[in-house]
């Protein structure tokens, strides 16, 4: 998942919208506004922002980055990936099968946060019943 300020609800969703069409983030949710405190070139500063959070896979991550980059209007747009460690089964299946990945055999919910955590940004997900079964029987040591 993708932490990303925004300078206004408009920024944001059409952050948002671009990264879901190009099926790079299954969801993108705009917050209500919010209040950030930082200092930037000296000087402490406090604006009002929106956060975007977008859902994603670990190995779309740079792409991501590399995408909101070239939408965003800040200088240095913060962007932080935080780890998704568990969910509901058929939501983070949904979120795989949005962004390009393959959709887990039904009840395999432990393999799939497993395979999520550990893969690397190069790593590909299992594409058959017995790559699944192999999964989900290391998930189960």
């Amino acid at each position: 998942m993708l932490m990303v300020t925004c300078p206004d609800r408009k920024t944001a969703e059409g952050i948002a919208r671009r990264l879901v069409e190009g099926s790079l983030a299954a969801c993108g949710n705009v917050t209500a506004p919010v209040t950030s405190v930082y200092r930037w070139k000296g000087k402490v500063r406090r604006e009002a922002e929106v956060m975007l959070l977008l859902k994603t896979r670990k190995s779309l991550v740079g792409a991501c980055v590399t995408a909101i980059r070239e939408a965003h209007p800040y200088e240095l747009p913060e962007i932080i990936a935080l780890p998704i460690v568990g969910g509901r089964e058929g939501y983070l299946a949904w979120i795989g099968a949005e962004t390009g990945g393959v959709v887990p055999p039904s009840g395999w919910g432990r393999a799939v946060r497993i395979l999520c955590n550990s893969a690397s940004s190069n790593a590909t997900l299992p594409h058959t019943k017995r790559q699944w079964y192999g999964a989900r029987i290391r998930a189960s040591m």
